[in-house]
């Protein structure tokens, strides 16, 4: 089934070779993005992968017919139409982008295989993708406010200076009860009795 789709599509699409490129000898295949993406199943939302195909000296080759190829079952996706394979022509900078990619609900990795002709000429790629919830780095935490960084600071320097004190005084407690009456000497004639 997929290898009658891919036959009307090539046909729906000629292969001519732009004016003034020579016919190259081999194509090459350079996956550009997306190859080890993780792709959102809960969002729907895919990693579009983009490839260059290339001669035997590493020109860009304009005007080659590329299909991407997705699994027909497990992970994978669909292209635009709930299609499986993409048929797509390179720029002038022999790139293309397969886009339009939705992932399926079916979590877990997959490849999608891409192939590349021109002039009787083909090469074959895959890239890996993965179908899953993708994880987001958790937001950094944000620095404490400098007055609470002061307050933190200033506690940590009574305790120390009371520390110190404690210290000190060689660990033993002092009494803070005033000191016992002792006797008074008055100048005068000395008088024994009651006042």
């Amino acid at each position: 089934m997929v290898w009658i789709m891919f036959c009307a599509l090539w046909l729906q699409v000629p292969e001519t070779k732009p004016a003034g490129q020579a016919v190259p000898q081999r194509l090459r295949i350079l996956v550009l993005e997306c190859d080890g993406a993780v792709n959102d199943t809960r969002s729907l939302t895919a990693c579009q992968p983009r490839v260059r195909v290339e001669d035997e000296n590493e020109n860009p080759v304009a005007g080659a017919i590329v299909s991407f190829t997705l699994p027909q079952e497990g992970p994978g996706g669909f292209f635009p139409g709930k299609l499986r394979s993409l048929v797509l022509r390179t720029d002038d900078k022999g790139e293309v982008t397969a886009s339009g990619l939705v992932p399926n609900a079916i979590e877990g990795p997959f490849r999608i295989r891409v192939e590349a002709s021109l002039a009787g000429k083909t090469a074959e790629a895959s890239l890996s993708e993965i179908n899953g919830v993708e994880i987001k780095p958790a937001a950094a935490k944000r620095p404490a406010s400098r007055s609470k960084l002061l307050a933190i600071l200033g506690g940590g320097g009574a305790a120390a200076v009371v520390a110190i004190v404690v210290a000190s005084r060689g660990g033993k407690e002092q009494s803070t009860s005033p000191p016992p009456p002792g006797t008074t000497l008055t100048p005068g004639r000395p008088t024994v009795g009651s006042p």
